[in-house]
């Protein structure tokens, strides 16, 4: 009888660990599915709205923030062209969101700087979690 406790004992460790690990393996999958969503969701609210405003800040940190109100901005990744984008957009330039085409003038003058398209993030989370 000791003998067959020991065995059953033995697979229902096994058992256990192997949940365990599953399910360790399961939490930390979701989490990394779910660290975009916010990312998305930013993303297609500017995709989808127009508007014309002035940059006030450019913040470069794991991307490049660019500020068109106190607490409103926008990656530069967002668009296709975002290198040229970084290089060329300066606080205090004009920015001009209509559909998918962003237009930038600078202040002092009334001539456009750069044209660029913004990426469309698709049509679900998931979609654009495995385009990255």
């Amino acid at each position: 009888m000791e003998l067959v406790n020991g065995i059953i004992n033995k697979n229902m460790k096994k058992a256990i660990t192997l949940f365990v690990l599953v399910l360790i393996a399961f939490i930390f999958g979701f989490n990394i599915y779910n660290s975009k969503k916010e990312l998305y969701q930013k993303h297609l609210e500017f995709y989808n709205k127009n508007f014309t405003a002035e940059v006030e800040k450019i913040y470069e940190g794991r991307g490049t923030k660019i500020y068109y109100s106190p607490n409103i901005f926008f990656y530069n990744n967002y668009c296709e062209d975002e290198y040229k984008l970084k290089e060329t957009i300066k606080v205090g330039d004009i920015i001009v969101k209509k559909a998918e085409i962003l237009e930038v003038y600078r202040k002092d003058k009334s001539n456009k700087i750069i044209t660029c398209k913004v990426i469309n993030p698709g049509k679900s989370y998931f979609q654009y979690f495995s385009d990255l």
